[in-house]
């Protein structure tokens, strides 16, 4: 058990100044010794776990860069080093149970003598921990506890990574604003502390999804709930890891494949409104066979005109229309039209790639490292080229979760023909 995340500004500055500092210091005075190398300095490898234990230590938002970080650093973080921040994203150290305890019964007051806590934490990340218990009927429920005083750690926090960043892309020669990046991870930030707002989304993808045979969501008790904490429904069922080491057949593997790829595009183009954390463990295989739905603080909604223009793009890629991709691409902000003709045609090549699974003919082969080798070498071709052009802000989150699904499915092993998706939701009138 770890004690409370520290609340002091002056005192999580200095820890992450110093965390990143040991990391980066390092990285800088040994700028790419070993770029030829195949093998990771171990050097290198150990200021990584350092960092990765210091950002586990604060929880709040730098832990959830660091978990951003081990989503989909390709050509950014060695392979190595990408796998020690993984461990971010569903092992993250428990907080002591009496400091849990604490904010729950100043939540919820009396009501707590209604309920029978297992305070063992089911799981334990950025912001919160999640516990089972039992209610006074005897129905099983799971209570999502945030930690004490996280609200309050953005703003410090935020500046300082903000500060240590030029740093990073210096390294580079790069000329990047990441203005609007960082605007963006700070509403997400607010947007998952805030549980009243998490109970809504939870609510209305219930309403969404009610008549669904392939997704289920979890009852919400209003009752157990306030601005800490979130009570809902404990679902029967087994995550993705268990399930896949029962053995599931190809058969049954396809299956919970396409109930995950139909999630995404019903999300996005149907009710515009997406829940962008990638993390398998949002994810139940239920007892039923259907796919239960468990987070949604990173829920996202999305106009109806960004999920129309994002389907012109998609439409432009497949139609082959160069200039149209350009345009369109620099009206999304995907693209810095300042880029020089060779950027853009790495650009080109980059996003051509990432569609081709839904436009060839037959089955795509989620395990084939000829693709995944392909995707890597064009999205460093872009990475080299490009000069002035920063993540896209606005798809950050939902390409996240596109990143999520696409890592199961390469988990999972399946081959699947991809075009008929492609023609329910995006190729429609």
């Amino acid at each position: 058990m770890a004690k409370s995340p520290p609340k002091s500004k002056f005192l999580r500055s200095a820890k992450l100044l110093s965390a990143a500092g040991r990391y980066a210091v390092g990285e800088i005075a040994q700028k790419y010794k070993t770029e030829h190398s195949t093998r990771v300095n171990e050097a290198l490898f150990k200021r990584a776990a350092k960092l990765v234990e210091s950002l586990d230590q604060l929880k709040g938002f730098p832990l959830k860069v660091g978990q951003l970080l081990s989503l989909d650093t390709t050509g950014i973080l060695p392979d190595e080093i990408r796998k020690i921040f993984e461990k971010l994203q569903n092992q993250a150290t428990p907080i002591d149970q009496d400091i849990m305890k604490k904010v729950l019964n100043d939540q919820l007051g009396s009501k707590v003598n209604e309920l029978e806590i297992n305070w063992s934490p089911i799981a334990s990340a950025s912001l919160g921990q999640v516990y089972s218990a039992k209610t006074k009927d005897n129905k099983s429920i799971v209570l999502k506890i945030q930690y004490p005083g996280i609200e309050n750690s953005l703003d410090g926090d935020l500046l300082v990574i903000k500060k240590l960043t030029p740093l990073i892309t210096a390294m580079t020669g790069k000329k990047v604003d990441l203005t609007g990046v960082f605007d963006e991870l700070s509403e997400m930030f607010n947007r998952e502390i805030d549980y009243v707002r998490e109970a809504k989304m939870l609510t209305r993808f219930s309403t969404l999804a009610q008549d669904s045979k392939q997704w289920r969501v979890p009852v919400l008790y209003p009752e157990f709930c306030s601005s800490k904490v979130i009570a809902m429904e404990m679902l029967s069922g087994k995550s993705i890891s268990q399930w896949i080491e029962n053995s599931p057949t190809q058969v049954e593997k396809e299956k919970l494949a396409a109930k995950a790829i139909d999630l995404f595009c019903c999300e996005l183009f149907k009710w515009n409104i997406v829940q962008t954390d990638p993390n398998f463990a949002n994810f139940l295989v239920l007892d039923d066979g259907r796919l239960g739905l468990l987070d949604f603080g990173a829920s996202m909604e999305f106009g109806q005109g960004f999920v129309e223009k994002y389907r012109s793009l998609l439409l432009a890629l497949k139609k082959g229309d160069a200039n149209e991709v350009i345009r369109l691409s620099i009206d999304f902000d995907l693209l810095d039209r300042r880029e020089s003709e060779k950027a853009k045609e790495t650009y080109l090549k980059m996003v051509e790639v990432s569609v081709r699974p839904f436009l060839e003919n037959g089955v795509f082969k989620f395990r084939d490292e000829s693709y995944i080798e392909l995707t890597k070498n064009v999205s460093m071709d872009f990475i080299r080229e490009t000069k002035f052009s920063p993540p896209p802000k606005h798809l950050i989150f939902l390409h996240r979760k596109l990143g999520g699904i696409y890592s199961l499915l390469h988990r999972l092993d399946v081959e699947i023909d991809l075009k008929p998706f492609w023609d329910k939701w995006i190729e429609r009138n």
